[in-house]
Order: C-alpha cells, then structure tokens, then sequence
C-alpha cells in the first residue's frame, strides 16, 4: 500500500468483502465497545483525534486501535508503528493489553514507550550521524546539576554561591523544552545565562552525555536533517496528547512525515502539566497541520455517578475557550455530591475521619478504606488529616510523596527540638550536626560518637568539654572550621534551652509557647535559606511544611492541659511555672508525634485497608469509590501562586472526576493560620452550588444500594447495617453547624433506628439511646464497626471528638498498649476549661442528677459519659404525683438567659416514639416531680425541617 501524489496513505475498503478478512478475536472485542469507541477504532481516517472525557475508556479504545491497524486487512508490521506513553506503567500496561488481543507473536516489534524512551532508541541507531557518540551515557538531574554548579563557578568566579544552581538547571530545562536558546531568548536572559548554557551544553558534549531534554531535542534534530531514518514508520498513536510539550509534539510530526496516519487521545480538560512546559494547544497545531484531521468524541462515562459529572461538568464549562465535548453517564444519578462548610483546618480533617467513619459503618463493611482517597492541591494541606487519621488509629498511604512526619524538613525541626528537650540524645545530636552543614562529615561525626561512648559520655558532654579544651585531649581529628561549626551550634542549641530553664518574671510577659522554641531555632540557623540552596526546585513547599508544623505545635499546647498527665505531688506543685509547663507539654508533644507515627507503621504492617492521601497531580489517571477534596478556598485551588487560572479549574475538575459514587468538597472559614478563607470562585459563581448539599447525605439503605450498585457489589441486610451502625455516636452528618458563622439552636443529636421496612427510618435522642445496651461489633476490622468496641476504643474515640488537635502522650499510650478495665472506670483528674479553643465561655459542669442504673451493663463496656460523670447514688423513692395546676405549670417551660458563672439550666429531654410495631417505645423514668411517665402532649413531628405527622411529645 502506497502513498498517493500529496503523500497520504489510501482510507481502509469498508466493503462487505474486507469484513471476512478482519481476526476473529479483534472482530468479537470490537462488537464489546459502545458506538463512539467502535468508530474510533475502526475509521478509516489516516489521522484521528480521540477526545477522551475522564473514565470514557480511553486506554480500551486506544489499545483497541493499535490491535487493529497490527490485524487484517491493514497488517501492519509491528516494527513500523510506534505508540507513545508518558509513563512506563501505562505502557507496561498497554503491552499487555495489546499481547491479550492479538497475541505475543504478532505484537513483536512493536515500537512501545515513553517519549525518551523511543527517542533514546532511535539515537542508540542513528545518532552517530549528528555527533552523538555511539556509547552515550544519561545524565540524570543530579549530574546536570553538578555541572551547572561547575559551570557557574567557572563563570562567575567567587560568586557562584549567590546563585541557584537548581533554579538555573530547571531555566534550562524548561527553555530546550521549548525548542532551544532563541536569540530574542538570549537577548532577554542576558550574556551570563547564555556563557552558562553553552558552558553546559559543552561540558555534556565532552563528557559524551546527553541529559533527559537532550534525548528529545537531538531526536528532533535527527529527524529533520536525516528525515529518512523515519521513513520507514507507517503509524504514530499517542497518548495523555494535551500534556505534550513543543518537542514531542515535533516528534510526532516528524515520525508521520511520509506515512500521515496518526492517532491521538485525549482531553483538553485534563491538561494539568503546563509548569512542565506541556501545551495544550497542541491539539489545534494537529489539525491545523493535518487539514484531514477528523474527531470522534467518547461520550459515555464508565465510572462515576450522574451526579458526580453533573457537578463536575459544571465547574469545567466555566470555561468559555474549551471545546464543547457531551459526557453522558451510564450509571445511575446516585448521591449528590458534598460542599461542607467547617469552622478551622483541623475540625476539617476530625470531620472527613468522621465521615469516613460513618459511610464505612452505614455500608456494613462494602466499603472500606481502601476505597477512600483524600485529594488536596499542595503536599502540606495534608498534616490536619494525617493527624486526625493518627489520632483515629486508620493506617494511610502516601501517593507521591512521604507521610508528614517523615519529610525531612519536618523531621530535622524535630530532631533540634528533642536536643532542646534532651541533649543527652546522642542519636538525634548526631543527625543535626551536619544540617546545615558545618564542616563536620560523616565520618568525624561516627568517630566523636564511638569515642564519646569508650569513654561513658553522652556525644553532648564530649562535644561541650572538646570545646572548652579545644579538643586537645580528644583522639578524633577536629579541624578548625569543624570546632567553629559546632561551637555554634552548641551556643544555638543552648539559647534555646533557656526556654526551658527560665522562669517569666514580668507578669506582663506572654507565656513561653513551643512555637518560640521552633522560630527562635529556624532563625539563628537560617533554615529557610537553607532550603532554599538545598532544594530550589520546592524550597517553598518545604518551608510550608515547617509553617504546618508551628500551627500544629499552636494548636496542640491550646489543647493541653497538665491535668491529663500522671504527676507526683512534688511535680504537681511547680505545674504553675511557665518554665515547667513548657518542659511537660514539649515532652508530651515530642512524645505524641512518635507514638502517632509508630502507630501508624504498626498499621501498614499488619495489612489493613487504608486511606490514600495524594496531591491532585499525582492522582490523574486513578480513581476511587469514594473521594474527599479538603480545602476548596481561593489560594488554595486556585493556587496563590499560579498565573493560569483556568489550568487550576482543570485540575479541580480533574480530582472531581475521580470519584466513582461519594464526592466530598470541604472548606473551612479559617485555614491553618488562622486566618479567613474564601470559598474558591470555581464552585461560588454561576449555578454550580446547586450540584451540592451542605452536609453529608443520610444514605439510608436504599442510597446504600444505589453506591453498591454503581460499584458492582452485594447489598447488606438491614440486619448487618443495624450492627455495624451501633457503635456510631450518630448516622448523621451532625458533629458540626451547616454554618459555623451562625449561631445554631442546641438540637439534641438523632441516632436512625431501623425496622424492616427499609424505607421507615425512625429517630430517638442519644440521650435515651446511650441508657441503652450496646451490643459488641463484629471481628475483622478497626474499633466502633467491624471490630470489637473496648473501653480503649472508647476512650479513642471520646479523645478524637473532645481534643482539638490530637491525643496527649500519656492517653495515646494507654490507647496503644491497653490499660486494665478498672483503671477505665475511675474518674481521672480534669479540670473543666474555662474557655473552649474558640474562646467562648465555657460553663461549668453541673453536678449529675441520681439517675436509675441500667438493668444489664457490660462491665467491659462502660457509657463514655462514665469517664467525667459522678458516681451514681441510689434512686430516691418517687415522691407523690403533682396536682394538676402543677403539671400546666411544669409543661410550660420558658427560656432562661445563661450568664458565665451560672449554672446551665436543664432542658426537657423528649424523644419521638416511633409509630412501628417493631421498635417498642422506651421505658420512660419515673420524673423529679413524681409525674410518672411524664406529660404527653399532641405535637407535630419532622425530621431536617420536614413534617412526617402527628405525635406525642413527651417531658422526662
């Protein structure tokens, strides 16, 4: 088959006599694929775009394409196409696909990989012919680093410490994206980043090396002035095609010179790669080169809820440059996505671990945690929710990048603050002499620390008395410049230790907080210059990380409180100096971190399910049954730091679309600093609040199936879900206000009892339901649903809704390693706080009334309100029965203003008895006043706002 005179292979027969000739195989995998795939596959248009919506089947209809144009009647050698990727897994992926449609045989040959991949291949054949050594080698970005430091050194003499080697790497990275160093660029750049790009191209070319940009440039080059090392390609598919840069799109255009048959999906509003260079325009460069470009848009949707894309949609069209492509679901509209509105940052992560919680429970177990993803815009917006994973014991996995704690940045920060604590660590010294650097390497730092111990001395003691004698009588080699470096940092850690040693004579002096500590550390040892010579690639990210740390730090001495730590009476009496305070309540916060991360590996360990945790960007291409996007406020998404606006709203709808059946969005009215954040303009302009509700949905047992349904999975018995529900505080979304800016009415809290008719729901007040016995969970999985509810898992839970930031040292300890029963029932020491950490007032406790004692209680599992309440008395005899002006009187109640320093006057408690024979109504107590089962009274019932009929309400 032969080009025609303009150079364009002839279009595929469609006739009835080519039909016979197509595989078997292919033919019976081409009649599974909707209408839009179908075409797409088998057109015989030479060039073709496939636009792609997010879960459309792009990598089906693809590898579809590729068996098709290897398979009869076209038969094309597999040597002659080539099919790019951006990932090695998504070709390693594809690969497979291909071998299961048409077999290994026949797919051998086949030119498969990421851009540099292909290109590498074709200078390992045909480079000699443009100077590039038989034999090159790959310079990897800490080689081409090295280098450019050399270079600058070189140019600039003495001063190439002011410049940023990385900085001045990725410039150079980002312009050979970009076709090159034009002369309107050098112009523009000046003479010295010009001398030190040719520096460096010079010294690759000596070194015989060629970095990952260079793979694909010098292909280029190649390509055009040997354009018949191409000749031979007969098909270019592509992948992922709207996150291609200048190059690769040159790349593809050079390939199909003489064949003119390309084939490329994908998805203008997935373009999220533009600060590497990728354009999106290079979809319109395609058609605008090949005049015969047709397009085949895949409309349906394969993985989320008609909901879902709805919302999704909504968001994207606001966009008025995009091509208008239709996106048609094929399962059902399922539940409306979630906006949620939060008070702070850290309820934000207590409230998506709370919903976690209660969709997993309302499930009976079909869904667990690892059908749960949380999806955040930066790296850093994810230390509320580890904490709060943490505190709730749920083990998690990081996508592209390392647990909170782990990181280095956060994890040195720590290491000084333990030597503040305790110099005497000699582990944690030896990791901070040499950050930053001083002079001192590795192998001086081991030799101090075996020395240190042959003589029975900690390596702070040795350091510090080296120091006075000039290290005169030390065997280990000190050298001048090293003694200077670490006289320093003796003279740092030392100053910051004053923190903990003096006492604030002023009265007028502020308190001494943590933060201090950490802030006076990061300034004397110019941390924040430090990352930026050490990491100017994302020096920023990382500084944003220690900023997390210090409102964490913030957040948890608010929170603390001496009394939930076990003191002697000696200790308890100096608890009222700062000096001492501080000490404890650092020893409680270093102590809590460790036992949170170790807690969390033990989890990994054992195999459990987990939360996943990923930054946007490293999500494309995956997804998730259930999705939560925390912190959609302005600087957030949209990026305080970005210039395109409409990439950021690609990216939010690229995370949206990631969801299968449950689509969370979270924001809260003060970010992690404390300061005021507004919704993002994404999801407050135009109509796109419609799409959402304000709180999590119900999901009774019908929404319950219609999620399992969209996931493929059996339904639980209402049996199961009463079970694994019991454990749960409330079934509602209800922990916090609709509207953390208004102040809401005190409902009491509504636990869903269910009956057998699965479209009855009736509710009782907690109050009544906590009087009640609670049977056990069942095995298998963590505390509350789907393992055994223990006082341990109790007082974790009770922790996690009553601490604002995570638990104190001494109660995540008695949580992990277990605390006998008896000591659970004791009454600890608590002093009640006079304000909550929202600075209201807050009331004391008033004393319990003598309440009746369940019949049956399980020792093993005391009420949480056991933890703070006092010991019960014997019920009093009930007194006479009042007369009935005194039952008028008692019914009409009236609202009491509260004042601080009152006593907060009690509140009827009433409860809705239900109107099915199933659920008997509960047992009324006998009342104060002698009244019997109390005084009932014909009221109108509704449940959120809604009337469902008449019914008796009811005075305790």
């Amino acid at each position: 088959m032969d080009p025609d005179e303009d150079g364009y292979l002839p279009p595929l027969e469609t006739s009835a006599s080519t039909e016979p000739e197509m595989d078997p195989a292919i033919s019976a995998f081409i009649q599974t694929l909707n209408h839009a795939q179908r075409i797409a596959v088998t057109t015989p248009a030479n060039v073709l775009q496939i636009l792609a919506p997010a879960g459309s089947g792009k990598t089906r209809t693809l590898t579809a394409r590729v068996a098709h144009l290897l398979s009869p009647p076209l038969n094309l050698p597999p040597n002659t196409v080539i099919v790019a990727t951006f990932t090695v897994k998504a070709a390693r992926e594809m690969k497979e696909r291909i071998i299961s449609l048409i077999g290994e045989e026949r797919a051998r040959g086949l030119i498969l990989g990421t851009f540099h991949s292909i290109a590498r291949r074709w200078l390992c054949i045909y480079g000699e012919l443009i100077g590039v050594p038989k034999g090159f080698g790959i310079a990897d970005s800490g080689d081409s680093e090295a280098i450019v430091k050399r270079c600058l050194k070189r140019i600039k003499g003495g001063a190439e410490g002011k410049v940023d080697a990385g900085q001045v790497r990725s410039k150079i990275s980002n312009y050979k994206a970009r076709g090159g160093l034009s002369a309107e660029v050098r112009m523009r750049e000046g003479n010295e980043f010009a001398e030190v790009f040719d520096a460096y191209e010079e010294s690759l070319k000596v070194q015989g090396l060629l970095d990952y940009d260079d793979l694909l440039t010098r292909c280029v080059q190649l390509l055009r002035e040997y354009p018949e090392t191409g000749q031979r390609i007969r098909a270019v598919l592509v992948d992922e095609f709207q996150d291609t840069n200048m190059v690769q799109w040159e790349l593809v255009r050079l390939f199909s010179e003489t064949s003119k048959r390309v084939t490329i999906v994908g998805d203008p509003d997935q373009s999220i790669y533009g600060f590497r260079a990728a354009e999106i325009g290079n979809l319109a460069r395609m058609k605008n080169w090949f005049k015969e470009c047709q397009v085949v848009c895949l409309e349906e949707n394969y993985r989320s809820a008609g909901a879902i894309l709805g919302a999704a949609e909504e968001v994207i069209t606001q966009d008025k440059q995009r091509p208008e492509k239709p996106l048609v679901p094929t399962h059902g509209f399922g539940v409306r996505p979630v906006l949620r509105k939060l008070p702070m940052a850290q309820i934000e992560g207590q409230w998506i671990v709370g919903e976690i919680k209660r969709v997993v429970a309302l499930s009976a177990g079909r869904i667990t945690l690892d059908d749960v993803a949380v999806l955040v815009r930066s790296a850093s917006l994810t230390r509320t929710i580890e904490s709060a994973l943490g505190r709730a014991g749920m083990a998690y996995r990081m996508v592209g990048g390392s647990r909170f704690f782990d990181r280095v940045e956060v994890k040195l920060v720590l290491d000084y603050l333990r030597v503040v604590y305790n110099p005497n660590s000699s582990d944690s010294l030896a990791r901070i002499i040499g950050t930053p650097p001083r002079r001192v390497g590795e192998l001086t730092i081991r030799s101090m620390i075996e020395e240190a111990e042959s003589k029975g001395k900690t390596l702070w003691v040795y350091i510090k008395e080296g120091l006075y004698g000039g290290f005169k009588s030390c065997t280990t080699k000190i050298m001048k410049p090293a003694e200077e470096g670490l006289s320093k940092m003796v003279g740092i850690l030392i100053g910051a230790r004053k923190f903990l040693e003096e006492d604030v004579v002023d009265p007028a002096t502020p308190e001494p907080m943590i933060s201090d500590i950490i802030s006076y550390l990061l300034r004397k040892l110019e941390i924040e210059q430090y990352l930026k010579t050490k990491y100017p690639q994302d020096h920023e990210t990382r500084w944003a990380n220690i900023s997390e740390l210090i409102a964490q730090s913030l957040e948890f001495q608010s929170s603390w409180s001496p009394e939930f730590l076990e003191y002697d009476e000696e200790s308890a009496a100096d608890d009222h100096l700062p000096h001492i305070r501080l000490t404890n309540c650092l020893a409680d916060f270093l102590a809590t971190i460790a036992l949170t991360s170790e807690r969390t590996e033990d989890a990994v360990e054992g195999a459990q399910p987990r939360v996943t945790l990923s930054t946007i960007h490293a999500s494309k291409g995956l997804e998730w049954p259930i999705i939560f996007i925390p912190a959609v406020y302005s600087g957030s998404i949209p990026h305080s730091r970005s210039d395109d606006t409409d990439e950021e709203r690609r990216l939010l709808y690229v995370a949206m679309t990631r969801a299968q059946a449950l689509l969370y969005l979270s924001y809260p009215t003060n970010n992690t600093f404390g300061s005021e954040s507004k919704l993002s303009p994404f999801l407050s302009e135009g109509g796109v609040q419609k799409h959402f509700c304000k709180c999590g949905p119900s999901l009774p047992r019908r929404e319950v199936a219609q999620l399992l349904h969209i996931l493929g999975r059996d339904v639980p018995s209402q049996k199961e879900i009463n079970q694994a529900t019991a454990a749960l505080e409330s079934v509602e979304d209800d922990t916090y206000p609709l509207d953390p800016d208004v102040q809401e009415e005190d409902k009491p809290r509504k636990k869903r009892i269910y009956t057998d008719d699965d479209d009855h729901d009736d509710y009782a007040d907690l109050d009544d339901i906590a009087a009640r016995p609670k049977p056990r969970g069942l095995p298998g999985g963590f505390g509350g649903f789907g393992g055994f509810t223990t006082p341990t898992t109790i007082m974790t839970s009770m922790t996690t809704t009553t601490m604002a930031a995570f638990q104190t040292a001494s109660v995540h300890m008695a949580t992990y390693h277990g605390r006998a029963e008896a000591d659970l029932t004791k009454r600890p020491k608590f002093t009640h706080p006079k304000t909550s950490r929202f600075g209201d007032t807050i009331l004391e406790p008033k004393d319990s009334k003598p309440v009746k004692a369940p019949t049956k209680v399980d020792k093993a599992q005391p009420p949480v309100t056991a933890f703070f309440a006092k010991p019960t008395q014997p019920v009093p005899p009930a007194p006479p029965a009042p007369k009935k002006e005194e039952e008028k009187k008692d019914v009409a109640t009236t609202k009491t203003p509260v004042k601080p320093g009152m006593k907060t006057p009690e509140r009827p408690k009433f409860v809705m008895l239900s109107s099915s024979p199933a659920v008997p109504p509960p047992t009324l107590p006998v009342d104060e006043n002698g009244g019997g089962a109390g005084v009932a009274k014909k009221r109108r019932l509704g449940v959120g706002g809604k009337f469902v009929g008449w019914g008796e309400k009811r005075k305790l």
